[in-house]
């Protein structure tokens, strides 16, 4: 793949962050404080397929743009520039957020057990934060991944790919669907994780062109079926009683996986078009997402906690909230990034 088109990683950034505050709205609405008709139902669901999206395009994001670089400087430079900063900002908004929704829930903060909560994963009211334990294990191993990878051969790299997301994607498929159980679970814990494996194949996308051969017609029927497939599985664990969560929607999904990989293909391809009103919103919307990501919980928790009791339909109710979460989440970007000092908030 050819790399300096800097307005297809915009647009992929970009993306992903509407994908995550179309999901978190989603669920919030849908949850908690509304009872969905079948029709509703499979909206729903076609928004959080969409929604989960997401991650895997941040993650390929990342490993598309970590994995070159950490090949490149030494161990101590490299974990200085990013890892301290996300440990700060992990504790930082997660407390942030905690204490204000203690004060929205009228519910005690406790500064031990929020404190015990971080410590085994769980950042409370902050729940978009159990991103950044990732990004924190992503970074740290990065180094290790780069000095593994980069060197192979773009067959052994392929390989690679093929065994991982064998073992890590389709036990889950085959169990879910078809109650079929195959490779014992140690075996596959071993050679792979979803999030390393979205990590190296978004490298392999971007940097080694895995999917170039595939034209963009192809990425994009596959992209449709695999969402259709998943949204009848959707349909069929729930009308079969064997719904549980979220089903088969989570990022060990291997419709997920699939999805997610031909949509980036497809992103990175898009060429930088003639400056414009809608190439600067990307642009800016991609140098916020960061800030959004961080955020949003706070303005999507208020305007919810105002708004639930409102009797309008769900169709009006989650663009507005869609629409404010977002357009706050930017405001606030915008007011810290006013303050040099404060930069380190938000980027």
């Amino acid at each position: 793949m050819k790399k300096g088109n800097v307005f297809s990683l915009e647009l992929c950034r970009a993306v992903a962050i509407v994908l995550v505050i179309v999901i978190h709205c989603t669920d919030l609405l849908a949850r908690k404080y509304v009872d969905l008709d079948l029709y509703q139902w499979d909206i729903y669901q076609g928004l959080r397929i969409a929604g989960r999206l997401s991650v895997p395009l941040f993650i390929f994001l990342s490993g598309a743009l970590i994995i070159q670089k950490a090949s490149k400087i030494s161990l101590l430079e490299f974990y200085k520039k990013r890892v301290p900063q996300f440990i700060f900002l992990l504790v930082f908004y997660a407390f942030l957020i905690n204490l204000l929704s203690s004060y929205f829930f009228d519910k005690p903060f406790v500064i031990i057990e929020f404190l015990k909560g971080l410590m085994v994963g769980n950042a409370g009211y902050a729940y978009q934060l159990w991103y950044l334990y990732i990004a924190i294990g992503l970074y740290l191993s990065s180094p290790f991944i780069a000095a593994m990878i980069t060197n192979l051969s773009d067959s052994k790299l392929l390989g690679l790919n093929l065994i991982t997301v064998s073992f890590t994607f389709i036990p889950p498929f085959l169990y879910d669907v078809f109650k079929m159980e195959i490779f014992i679970g140690s075996l596959s814990f071993f050679i792979s994780s979803y999030y390393v494996c979205y990590f190296i194949v978004g490298y392999s996308i971007y940097s080694r062109g895995t999917l170039s051969k595939i034209s963009s017609i192809q990425l994009i029927t596959v992209s449709i079926a695999f969402f259709a497939l998943l949204l009848c599985i959707q349909n069929f664990l729930k009308l079969s009683g064997g719904l549980s969560g979220d089903g088969f929607t989570w990022y060990h999904s291997f419709p997920i996986f699939v999805m997610a990989s031909c949509v980036f293909a497809l992103l990175i391809r898009i060429k930088s078009p003639s400056p414009s009103f809608v190439t600067t919103c990307i642009s800016r919307l991609s140098e916020s997402s960061f800030a959004i990501y961080l955020f949003h919980v706070i303005p999507l928790t208020l305007v919810m906690n105002l708004a639930r009791n409102l009797n309008i339909s769900i169709y009006i109710k989650l663009p507005i909230l869609i629409t404010f979460t977002l357009t706050a989440s930017y405001l606030y970007y915008l007011l810290i990034g006013k303050t040099r000092h404060l930069n380190f908030l938000i980027k």
